[in-house]
């Protein structure tokens, strides 16, 4: 087992004639993505999971005289790509996914890439004014100060707001007014009821671009919230698990790596199980029913949880559920409730509504 960080890049010797497949499993890099390149001969690879051109694409800083060596799978040989009179050599080079390549650098950069926010947004992580940090430094103070009149200056701040300025304002107002713990204890819903007002006026002056805000405000919190889970939990599988929600949003694409791991098994089952098993672990001192954050989660959200992983409708799990009383009597009722409460599950909401 060896780890690489996104950016670097390795070759993997099979003295066999054997074909061998390799999962990778990790976190997708957010935030401040700049990767220093030496100048000299080096071994890189993008930090987002992205293909494209590398140079048009991926933004890499190509310079005058840079070479790149890409290895070509089926020739078992390397294509070289050089970059002179500032065009390529030959056709731009293109890499896939975690593909990494040599680069010949005749004098050093910096390869700066766009943050992408799924689902919808991609920022330059680097772009900075001074107006656009006093507008976040306002609305950090104002809304931890619980100044009264925090909401009507954050919406008039929005309305006279550029775009990416709106964004990263109204990132601060969700991570302070959204998903508070004490908030979701009692079932109150306060803060949401402020941010769709500012989000309210945030359309009011970006029209339908404003829409595109909260889905990515809830994965980014989604996101976050799987990694600190993941750090709480040792178990390999489990974790494997949960770098699988976190990375994959497709439930059949999810099922397949499982099954690639662990060949021998039924995909479906070691799912569920895992499922079953971290519904039921709690983490000392936390106030949580459990690691997982859901609350109740027995038997019967396991049949529906079963079911939607095959990819059945509710009318197909009615009418298992009628063939199998025994694994959830009393279901037909509430499988339509349960089936939605599952799918709206900010852990399994990707999962099962891509």
């Amino acid at each position: 087992m060896f780890a690489e960080a996104p950016g670097e890049g390795a070759i993997f010797f099979n003295p066999t004639s054997d074909f061998k497949n390799i999962n990778f499993i990790g976190e997708v890099t957010r935030g401040n993505l700049l990767l220093p390149i030496a100048a000299g001969f080096s071994i890189r690879s993008s930090q987002i999971p992205k293909p494209g051109r590398l140079h048009s694409d991926l933004g890499f800083p190509i310079s005058e005289g840079d070479v790149i060596h890409l290895f070509d799978r089926d020739r078992q040989n390397y294509v070289i790509y050089q970059y002179d009179k500032k065009k390529w050599s030959s056709n731009p080079p293109v890499v896939n996914v975690g593909e990494a390549f040599w680069i010949g650098k005749t004098a050093p950069g910096d390869w700066v890439q766009y943050s992408y926010l799924k689902p919808f947004l991609a920022i330059n992580p680097f772009f900075t004014e001074a107006s656009l940090l006093k507008k976040i430094q306002t609305a950090t103070l104002i809304l931890r100060m619980k100044h009264p009149g925090a909401d009507k200056i954050i919406g008039e701040l929005v309305e006279l707001s550029d775009f990416q300025t709106t964004y990263a304002v109204l990132e601060k107002a969700f991570e302070f007014l959204c998903h508070r713990e004490l908030e979701e204890i009692f079932g109150l819903s306060r803060g949401y009821d402020r941010f769709a007002a500012l989000l309210d006026r945030a359309r009011g002056k970006h029209g339908e671009l404003a829409d595109l805000l909260l889905p990515v405000f809830e994965e980014e919190w989604r996101q976050t919230n799987i990694i600190e889970r993941r750090a709480k939990i040792k178990g390999e599988d489990h974790r494997f698990f949960l770098a699988l929600l976190l990375n994959v949003p497709e439930r059949t694409t999810m099922l397949r790596l499982v099954k690639e791991r662990f060949p021998e098994h039924n995909e479906v089952d070691l799912v569920v199980g895992w499922v079953r098993e971290l519904s039921a672990t709690k983490i000392f001192g936390s106030r949580e029913p459990n690691v997982l954050g859901i609350g109740e989660f027995d038997d019967r959200h396991l049949f529906v949880f079963r079911a939607l992983l095959e990819g059945l409708t509710t009318e197909e799990m009615r009418a298992r559920a009628a063939a199998e009383p025994q694994r959830a009597p009393h279901l037909d009722a509430s499988i339509d409730g349960l089936a939605n409460h599952l799918k709206a599950l900010p852990l399994f909401k990707p999962t099962f509504c891509s």
